[in-house]
């Protein structure tokens, strides 16, 4: 008889007895597309689900998720979107999210997420949206790398410095763009130079 491995886990809408994210999870090897959103969920993200190997969707929105994301992972190379967003997750983005060589969406709005971002390692990445956290420090000069960047959503943090918006016109691809409520001044290098 032919084995059949579980790939795709999908909720949304639903109470879980318990409300916590069951670490067994993390052990559902073959699995690709994990989507438990509005499920009220509570607690931590347990560590076994950043060692799947082959999730290439990983959506835990809108819940009551709570700590912060582990410093190392050992799998998520496949993952093709990370959406955590409203939830009350803290701490660091660890920098093996910068490194994710299939990430495209990086949804992490409505959170407590704190400190700065790191560069991105791969362009691959076509939205990122961190909006309503407590990010700060500058921008990441590899943003101007991402030539398939359509969405860029970071209202409501704590960035600062000054952004060329000759970046912006080198973006071919973007179409969305928010940074208010941030303390970032938006300059034109590229304007004063050549005159």
């Amino acid at each position: 008889m032919e084995q059949r491995s579980l790939v795709d886990f999908s909720f949304s809408g639903v109470n879980f007895s318990g409300n916590l994210l069951p670490k067994s999870l993390g052990y559902l090897s073959s699995l690709q597309f994990l989507m438990l959103s509005s499920c009220n969920l509570s607690g931590p993200i347990p560590r076994s689900l950043w060692n799947l190997t082959n999730i290439q969707y990983l959506i835990l929105e809108n819940n009551n998720l709570e700590g912060s994301l582990p410093p190392f992972s050992s799998g998520l190379q496949n993952l093709f979107q990370l959406s955590l967003r409203n939830n009350s997750l803290n701490g660091e983005l660890p920098s093996w999210i910068f490194s994710l060589p299939s990430l495209s969406a990086l949804h992490l709005s409505f959170n407590r997420f704190s400190g700065q971002l790191k560069d991105f390692k791969y362009n691959t990445v076509t939205e990122i949206r961190l909006g309503h956290n407590q990010l700060q420090g500058p921008l990441p000069k590899s943003i101007q790398n991402l030539v398939n960047l359509a969405w860029l959503d970071i209202p409501s943090n704590h960035f600062t410095g000054n952004v060329d918006v000759s970046f912006i016109s080198d973006l071919k691809k973007l179409w969305f763009l928010d940074l208010s409520f941030n303390n970032i001044s938006l300059t034109n290098e590229r304007k004063v130079k050549s005159t």
